[in-house]
């Protein structure tokens, strides 16, 4: 599904001015790749307690939708300049 919401996320970025330290755009594949791995670990820990954690299962679903949301607000709804300020 991420393909969606990052299609010509590159251009977008590329186009983008960014100052002096910003990250070249091949870092993010790299790093959201790690992020989720890592986030899919932690939920798999999180749902194979014993002692049921529906808060900290809710809290996380919550900031995963979020943090999903955020590539189709940013990159694909043009919201980029939006999310500086």
């Amino acid at each position: 599904m991420g393909i969606f919401a990052t299609r010509n996320s590159k251009e977008i970025y590329d186009k983008l001015k960014k100052p002096a330290f910003a990250p070249p755009s091949w870092t993010f594949p790299v790093t959201w790749t790690s992020l989720y791995t890592i986030m899919g670990i932690a939920k798999y820990r999180i749902a194979s307690k014993e002692k049921e954690s529906k808060s900290a299962e809710l809290l996380y679903d919550t900031q995963l939708g979020l943090n999903f949301l955020w590539s189709f607000f940013i990159l694909q709804m043009g919201l980029a300049r939006n999310s500086l300020y």
